[in-house]
């Protein structure tokens, strides 16, 4: 969920008051939190009614992404209270609020996605190896195609006198891909 100091972070404090201060304050009153609250949380449902489509909620994490549509949203709420003045900036909050909910839209049918496990998944694209196993590229497929481990290293090959050439296949014999009729580039 979005916070009362996410949506400070991203208003200058006069835009954030004439949205919320009725009472004509000039400080951010009780009530007036109150009320940005109340837009947090109704723009946060409206985030995750698209977001329930495709991923398992509560989330584990807040991408920067969602966070910050969910602000606009917030936002365009907010500017609704006020009323939404034609030909001045607050048009932008209108476009921003339609950017956001396009951005979710796209996200729920599978058109953006976000670094999240999709519903029904226990890993998602940004989540490390299974338990046990290591490796510098998270998401990958730890298992060849028929579930067994991927085997590591050339053990049982055999090994020429192309082993002093750091691995490269005989001269003119390819080298970029079995089979490759290229040669390998010289070294540098």
């Amino acid at each position: 969920m979005i916070t009362l100091e996410d949506l400070r972070q991203a208003l200058p404090l006069d835009v954030l008051l004439y949205l919320v201060d009725e009472e004509g304050a000039g400080v951010l009153t009780p009530e007036g939190q109150a009320r940005a609250e109340a837009a947090l949380r109704e723009a946060w449902a409206e985030v995750e009614s698209y977001l329930a489509q495709r991923y398992a909620l509560p989330l584990p994490s807040l991408p920067e992404v969602l966070k910050a549509k969910a602000v606009d949203i917030a936002v365009y709420r907010l500017m609704l209270r006020r009323g939404i003045r034609p030909g001045t900036a607050d048009e932008a909050a209108l476009t921003r609020y339609r950017d956001a909910v396009a951005f979710l839209r796209d996200v729920a049918v599978g058109k953006a996605s976000l670094p999240l496990p999709p519903r029904g998944s226990p890993r998602g694209p940004r989540a490390g190896p299974p338990s046990g196993g290591s490796g510098s590229s998270p998401g990958r497929a730890w298992r060849t195609s028929d579930g067994r481990a991927p085997q590591r290293g050339l053990a049982g090959a055999k090994r020429g006198p192309e082993k002093a050439r750091a691995g490269r296949p005989p001269e003119g014999q390819g080298g970029h891909r079995r089979g490759d009729p290229r040669p390998h580039p010289p070294p540098l």
